[in-house]
């Protein structure tokens, strides 16, 4: 503890105790890692939700159309030649997009008319994938790219959401009881841990002032 020296000191407390809450008896310092990762799922949602404006046209032309897993991360051609923050964006986190459910598990598409949910890729239905529930079926289907929309009728399946005529498909961010993604909700979930609320409000603070959340 302080001193001059280059040596190397003991680590009595390791990093994880020292992030816990002041409520668990710890320091409630934040974990910026976990911190980072939720602004980054904030893009990502941003991103998979179509927000309007000419940063999504950018990049939609540079990296391409995210259909049929937009959830999953935007990165259907793979990472080569794309920015680190869009490879940040598209991992959250994790070593390939597979790996990054603590952001995919946690949305899922709410159907109303079916027009932009995919029918096999989306998590419309029980929060998973039906290509990955029933694989077998998808993968000797001959509507894999198809939507809701397009598929028919399916009355008949249990707790099947029915398309609802004028009513646009959305996704829902399963942490918040407003369906709607906050930075507190994701790191809790990356934590586990209750972060202090005076912490967050500096940090909505300094967003508000222009500066960089990342």
């Amino acid at each position: 503890m302080g001193g001059a020296s280059q040596d190397r000191k003991i680590a009595w407390v390791s990093w994880k105790k020292v992030c816990r809450p002041k409520s668990c008896g710890s320091l409630g310092i934040r974990d910026l890692r976990a911190v980072n990762l939720a602004l980054l799922g904030k893009w990502r949602l941003r991103v998979i939700t179509g927000g309007q404006g000419i940063w999504r046209d950018i990049l939609v032309a540079r990296y391409g159309s995210l259909f049929p897993s937009p959830h999953l991360g935007g990165c259907p051609n793979g990472f080569r030649g794309v920015s680190l923050w869009w490879k940040d964006v598209s991992l959250l986190g994790g070593v390939s997009v597979s790996r990054s459910e603590w952001f995919s598990g946690r949305v899922t598409k709410k159907v109303g008319n079916g027009s932009s949910t995919a029918f096999w890729f989306d998590p419309w239905l029980g929060g998973m994938p039906l290509k990955d529930r029933y694989h077998r079926l998808f993968v000797f289907s001959e509507q894999c790219l198809e939507l809701v929309e397009n598929i028919g009728s399916w009355a008949h399946v249990t707790q099947s959401p029915t398309p609802t005529l004028g009513v646009q498909d959305a996704w829902v961010w399963t942490l918040d009881t407003s369906g709607s993604y906050s930075v507190k909700s994701a790191y809790l979930a990356l934590t586990g841990a209750e972060p202090a609320l005076e912490q967050f409000t500096l940090l909505y603070g300094c967003g508000s002032h222009g500066l960089p959340q990342k």
